[in-house]
Formats: C-alpha cells, sequence, structure tokens
C-alpha cells in the first residue's frame, strides 16, 4: 500500500471481483490518465492486500503517443495522479500535502504530524573514537549533534537522547554529551557483558517518548526532517516500524530495507546512493521485510506489545528478529527514502557472526527467512542487485553484437 501510493507499480494486468470493483464505483470520471491508480487504491482500501502472480502474463506494448514511450506525451496524467492520491489519503484519514515526486509518475507525500510529539532517540554507545573522511571522531558525538540540529530546525516535535554508556567509557564522552544536550539528555550506565537488544531494551525503559528512534553511534543524519519524515508515516496504527535510508562515507547505499531470500541483505547494497533503483524501487515509501536499527523509528505502544527486542540475539540479527516479530504481530514495515544517515558501520566495535546466532534464527523463523514477500522469486537468491533468474523474463538469452559476436545476457 506505501508503495502504491507513491506511484502506479501495478499498472494495467489486474484480476478484480466484479462486486469489489462495482462497490467502490469503478473507474471514475476525471481521473484521465490516472485512472487504473485511483481504481486501485480504491479496492486496496477495502481489500487491504493484493496477491501478485509471479509469472510472465503480459508483454506491454509502448505506443508512440503514450507515456511508456515518452512522459511528455501526457502531462495532465502526472497531474491527476497528485489529485488521486491526495483524495486516497483524505479518505484514509491521513493528513499530508501532495506534490510531483523527484522523478516522472512519482508521488512526494509530506505527512501532517499529529500534535508535537516527543521522540526518544536510544543510542548505545562505548564511546568508540574513529577516523572519518580524514578527522578524528568521538562518534557519538557527532551522531547526537546532527540529530539535534535537525530537531531544532524542524521544530514540530521534541527529542530526548538517552544514551546508553558502557561502564568504564572515557568521561570525556559523557561531558561532550552533556554539552550537547543538556537537559534533552538521559544518561543510563550499562555494566553488563555486550548485548545490543539489552541495550535499547534497558534505554526504552528508560525513556519518555511517544517514539522510539533506534540509533547507532556510528552515524550522522543527512536529510533535513528525517525524523519528522519517520514519525509521519509511523503514525498509522498499522505500521510497525520505519526505516531509514543509509549510506556508506563514500556515498554507496548500504541500506534500502532488509532482503530475506534464504539469506540476510539489504536492497541494493552498495549501489550508487543517488541511484533510483529498479522500477525507481530507491525513489519511494514502500514496504519491505524488515529494517535495520542503525537508524529505526517504532511507537512506544509497538514496541511493548511486542515485547522489546529479543536478548537471545546479543550481538547480530536483533533487529531481523524484532522486524520478523512485528510482521507476525500484523504490522506493516516501511522504508523511506526521505530519511538518510550516513552510516559508519564497524567504526565503533567489531561484531562478527556468530554460528549460534545464525541457527537460533533460523529455529524462530527458517520458513520466513526464505520467502521474502517483497521481493520476487524470478530473482537470483542470495543477491541484491535485481539480478533475474535465466530465461525467466521472456526476453531472447543473448544479444548478437554488430561484429557478430554474441553477447550472454
Amino acid at each position: 500500500l506505501e508503495r502504491l501510493r507513491n506511484h502506479n507499480y501495478i499498472t494495467h494486468l489486474v484480476v478484480a471481483r466484479r462486486t469489489l470493483v462495482n462497490e467502490v464505483g469503478g473507474f471514475r470520471a476525471g481521473t484521465d490518465g490516472a485512472q487504473d491508480h485511483d481504481l486501485l487504491l480504491r479496492l486496496a482500501e477495502r481489500v487491504g492486500y493484493v496477491h501478485h502472480v509471479p509469472e510472465i502474463l503480459l508483454h506491454w506494448r509502448q505506443a508512440p503517443a503514450s507515456v511508456a514511450s515518452d512522459v511528455a506525451n501526457k502531462p495532465a496524467a502526472f497531474e491527476r495522479e497528485i489529485d488521486v492520491v491526495a483524495a486516497h489519503l483524505d479518505r484514509c484519514g491521513i493528513a499530508a500535502d501532495v506534490e510531483p515526486g523527484e522523478y516522472p509518475g512519482l508521488v512526494r507525500i509530506r505527512r501532517h504530524l499529529e500534535g508535537r510529539p516527543t521522540v526518544s532517540v536510544i543510542v548505545p554507545t562505548c564511546g568508540a573514537r574513529a577516523r572519518v573522511w580524514g578527522v578524528e571522531r568521538v562518534l557519538v558525538h557527532d551522531a547526537v549533534a546532527s540529530v539535534l540540529a535537525d530537531a531544532d530546525l524542524d521544530g514540530r516535535y521534541e527529542l530526548e537522547i538517552v544514551a546508553i554508556v558502557d561502564r568504564g567509557t572515557d568521561p570525556v564522552v559523557e561531558r561532550g554529551l552533556r554539552r550537547l544536550a543538556r537537559e534533552r539528555l538521559r544518561i543510563v550506565e550499562y555494566a553488563e557483558p555486550f548485548n545490543f537488544a539489552d541495550k535499547i531494551n534497558v534505554g526504552v525503559a528508560a525513556s519518555s517518548g511517544e517514539y522510539v528512534l533506534f540509533l547507532n553511534d556510528d552515524t550522522e543524519l543527512i536529510a533535513a526532517g528525517s525524523v519528522a519524515e519517520m514519525v509521519g508515516i509511523a503514525q498509522q496504527d498499522d505500521v510497525g516500524m520505519v526505516g531509514a535510508k543509509l549510506l556508506f562515507a563514500d556515498g554507496t547505499l548500504q541500506h534500502g530495507g532488509h532482503l530475506y531470500h534464504g539469506t540476510i541483505s539489504h536492497v541494493l547494497f552498495g549501489w550508487p546512493g543517488d541511484h533510483p533503483g529498479p522500477h525507481r524501487l530507491l525513489a519511494v515509501e514502500r514496504e519491505c521485510a524488515g529494517v535495520t536499527a542503525a537508524a529505526a523509528l517504532v511507537r512506544r505502544e509497538v514496541f511493548n506489545r511486542i515485547g522489546g527486542m529479543n536478548t537471545d540475539f546479543a550481538v547480530n540479527y536483533n533487529d531481523v528478529e524484532f522486524s520478523l516479530a512485528l510482521r507476525s504481530a500484523g504490522y506493516r514495515i516501511v522504508w523511506t527514502p526521505h530519511a538518510c544517515w550516513f552510516h559508519f558501520e564497524q567504526q565503533s566495535f567489531d561484531h562478527p557472526v556468530a554460528d549460534a546466532e545464525i541457527r537460533a534464527l533460523e529455529r524462530r523463523w527458517g520458513d520466513d527467512m526464505r520467502t521474502d514477500p517483497f521481493s520476487n522469486p524470478n530473482l537470483a537468491p542470495g543477491r541484491t542487485d535485481w539480478l533475474e533468474l535465466p530465461l525467466r523474463s521472456g526476453a531472447p538469452p543473448y544479444e548478437r553484437l554488430a561484429d557478430g559476436r554474441i553477447s550472454w545476457g
């Protein structure tokens, strides 16, 4: 549903019950150019779920006068996209401004925040230092400074910083945090052996906000308004968690949502950070199987209902397990490209994956780890780069080059 609000990715070949189409009023006058998107949104409001048949059942003819050939052919169609999405959000009780997206055919939704909520940032830290872009940093200082600056600039929400600090951490770290956050800071000393999930649980218990933002200490916020974007999506009752776009220090993509297809990976890992992705995958808000807790936002009531993070996963996969628990409870998980951080991953500590962690995850969620409802069985398993399995697209398996040589796909 979230992706459908951003663009019509379902398009033309759809089968629906006649009674349901009649109930919602069929195609509406005044929506020409966006009439199928409008109907799909109204159907989705009723059924909540659309089943995908993963077979090639249609080859799309691109007529010279169609939008598929040239987006300039029907400029009014994009104006109507905005109108039908705005009407859909109004019917759903979602207050938002709707405007053209970054690319043709995409819609940009800017949700209004309800009241002035408090967001508690839960940031575990041992006060690690590292060189980033040639400069020595106390990582947590820059992570906290960047979210504080965004909150002050945005002004639509209150911010609380809850730092879970390992016992024995250099006192300079705590002094720096107090100087940065002042009355918005809560320090929680953590004296137990390292357990990221437990640290998050302890931090949430010590916080007071309606929303909690899990944040790694080796991050730096990039996009202004990121936290408000995430809160706006998380306001929906059926949304369990909202994840952000994360970039490595060199600008390549680290996180575009989790992908569970026998292995655990990140969607389009390593792609250029400004690339829209196949079919604009990285340019729209969309549901996904899970998101990383390096920068993820949850309503407190949802966190409490799930029972917090599973402390059996002390180092790795705690966010994967939490994501799967959320979806098992009926919540959607949404990733947004409009919230973005740098993630200087593994700068703060080394975290090798233990076999026991993999076995524990497999015992608890084995079937769910092999079938990702937001991926496609025609894509090669174990990869993140949208590689099709051979001979699945309906296209010829090879291309004959001008010099007569054959290039295999």
